[in-house]
C-alpha cells in the first residue's frame, strides 16, 4: 500500500512539474499576426492603427528584450483603445515584457486622469495574458475580449 501511495505522489510531482514547465516555453508566435488576429476577433470602437517603427518610442519605451513587437493604437486618442504584442527571445525576459506594460499603462493613467477620466476603465481592466515569451496588452470594453485573446495564445 505504501509502495502505491508513494508512486502516486511521485507521479503527481512529475505531472505538476511538467505542467509548470509549459508555461514558460517559448512560443513561435508573430506579433504582426497575432495582433491582426486580436484587431479582427476583439470589439474596438476606434480604428486602430499601427505604430511605424520610427515613432514607437513616443508611446512604448521597448529595450533589448523586445525582439518583435506589433502595436497598434487609436489614432485619434479617445476612446483609449490599443493592442500590444511583444515577445523576447526567452519566457525568462517575460518580467521585462511586463515592465514595459506597466510603464505603458501609468502613462496612459497620468495622461487620462485629468483629460478623459471616463476611459480610466479600461486603463485600470485591462487585458492582459502573458504566455512564454509574449506578452499581450489590450485596451478595449469589449467584455470577452480576455478569453478571446487567450484563445488566441494557445
Amino acid at each position: 500500500m505504501k509502495v502505491k501511495v508513494l508512486s502516486l505522489l511521485m507521479l503527481l510531482v512529475f505531472v505538476a512539474a511538467g505542467c509548470g514547465g509549459k508555461e514558460n516555453k517559448t512560443l513561435d508566435v508573430s506579433p504582426a499576426e497575432l495582433a491582426e488576429d486580436i484587431l479582427e476577433q476583439v470589439d474596438f470602437e476606434a480604428d486602430l492603427v499601427p505604430i511605424a517603427p520610427e515613432a514607437v518610442e513616443n508611446w512604448y519605451f521597448l529595450n533589448d528584450a523586445v525582439t518583435e513587437y506589433a502595436i497598434y493604437i487609436n489614432g485619434d486618442v479617445v476612446p483609449a483603445e490599443e493592442i500590444a504584442v511583444l515577445k523576447a527571445k526567452s519566457a525568462d525576459d517575460a518580467a521585462q515584457l511586463e515592465a514595459i506594460l506597466d510603464q505603458r499603462l501609468d502613462n496612459l493613467k497620468t495622461s487620462f486622469e485629468n483629460y478623459q477620466p471616463m476611459e480610466l476603465t479600461k486603463i485600470n481592466n485591462p487585458v492582459r495574458v502573458t504566455k512564454g515569451n509574449v506578452a499581450v496588452l489590450v485596451l478595449t470594453d469589449d467584455p470577452d475580449a480576455q478569453k478571446k485573446v487567450e484563445d488566441l495564445l494557445k
